[in-house]
């Protein structure tokens, strides 16, 4: 097992979550107002 392949697929991963987060956060608090 690579640790550093296993890392580097957890952090694509999160960001791409926070991503998809924020933007549809931002879209709702845009379309509200």
């Amino acid at each position: 097992m690579n640790n550093k392949g296993m890392i580097a697929a957890i952090v694509v991963v999160s960001l791409a979550i926070i991503g998809a987060i924020g933007y549809f956060i931002h879209h709702l608090t845009t379309g509200q107002m």
